[in-house]
């Protein structure tokens, strides 16, 4: 990820380019921002998918399917 990169996200995602005295933050420290913010607002639909390729794969069946997907919402 490239310095005008790292400017572009801060934009679009509203996260501080500089300290309290003005000063830039470093290429680092934004960075290190931008993979937090980025993973913390990651959507989690991971549990779905694993849910559902164990549907597909026949692990479960019909009715622990429908079960797990509606409880886990």
């Amino acid at each position: 990820m490239n310095y005008n990169k790292i400017i572009y996200y801060c934009n679009k995602y509203n996260i501080k380019r500089y300290t309290l005295n003005g000063k830039t933050f470093t290429y680092n420290k934004l960075k290190h921002r931008i993979n937090d913010y980025i993973n913390k607002h990651k959507p989690k639909h991971e549990p779905f998918k694993t849910l559902l390729m164990s549907y597909f794969n026949d692990e479960i069946n019909h009715e622990d399917f429908m079960y797990n997907f509606i409880n886990n919402k």
